[in-house]
Parts: C-alpha cells; sequence; structure tokens
C-alpha cells in the first residue's frame, strides 16, 4: 500500500514540475495528466487485474486436478477427502467417517497435503464416539 501512495506521489510530483519548468503557455499542457492516467492504468492492473486471474488459473488447475484420495478444504471450510471424481462438474466428499456430501467442483477452495486430516484431528474423534455410547459420554465430558 505504502508503494502505490509513493507512486501517485512521484506522478503528482512529476506533473508538477512539468508544469513549473515549461514556460507559460496559452493552453494547459497535458502530458502531466497524462501522465497520471497510465499510472493509475498500471497501478490497476498489476494491483487487481493480474492477481485475480492468476488465482483463477490456479482453481481451475486445482479442480481439474481432483481425484481419488485427495484431502480438500471446501468454500465452507469443510475438510474432507474426494470419494469419487468420475463427474465433470461434481465430486463426491467424505466428511466425517460414514458421511459424504455430493457438491460442486468450483466448491473446493484448495488441496491439503495427505494425512493432514489426521494429523490436524488426532484421528477421528467423532466417528470413534459414534461407534460406541460409552465413548460418546467420554467424549462429551471432554468436551465440557
Amino acid at each position: 500500500m505504502k508503494k502505490l501512495f509513493g507512486l501517485i506521489l512521484m506522478a503528482m510530483s512529476i506533473a508538477a514540475y512539468a508544469d513549473g519548468a515549461a514556460p507559460a503557455p496559452s493552453q494547459p499542457s497535458m502530458g502531466p495528466m497524462l501522465i497520471f492516467f497510465v499510472v493509475m492504468i498500471l497501478i490497476i492492473y498489476f494491483g487487481f487485474i493480474r492477481p485475480q486471474s492468476k488465482r483463477q488459473k490456479e482453481q481451475q488447475r486445482i479442480v481439474a486436478a481432483l481425484e481419488k484420495g485427495d484431502e480438500v478444504v471446501t468454500v465452507a471450510g469443510l475438510y474432507g477427502k474426494v470419494v469419487s471424481a468420475s463427474d465433470t462438474t461434481t465430486v463426491d466428499v467424505e466428511v466425517a467417517k460414514g458421511v459424504v456430501v455430493k457438491m460442486q467442483k468450483q466448491a473446493i477452495s484448495s488441496l491439503i497435503p495427505k494425512g493432514t486430516l489426521k494429523n490436524t484431528t488426532g484421528g477421528d474423534v467423532a466417528a470413534e464416539a459414534a461407534d460406541t455410547p460409552k465413548k460418546a459420554k467420554t467424549v462429551a465430558k471432554k468436551a465440557k
């Protein structure tokens, strides 16, 4: 952000010096205004348009490379494992043991390294708790 303000101030100072150094013309000079607009267009392009197009290409690459077994994060923040990606527009993601969600491929925000799900949750605690009522009570007590 500081660089952006620096560039704007530099463009304005160039415009001020250009007006002060030139002899008094009968009409105002268009040079400083033209330089200012060119600098603003470059700032907008390199600051907003180009990074967005890079993110869009990366998202398309991720969606095209989805395959069974990939661990993903959805745009809703759900972590899961891809169960099937046979369709061109949808993918089945297992978010918990036995819970499979069908969603659009565009809803996948990023791939995460394989094995991350087990490391972050310490195993599938919810699935273990659902196996036996005694474990479910123990997990519920720990949560309080």
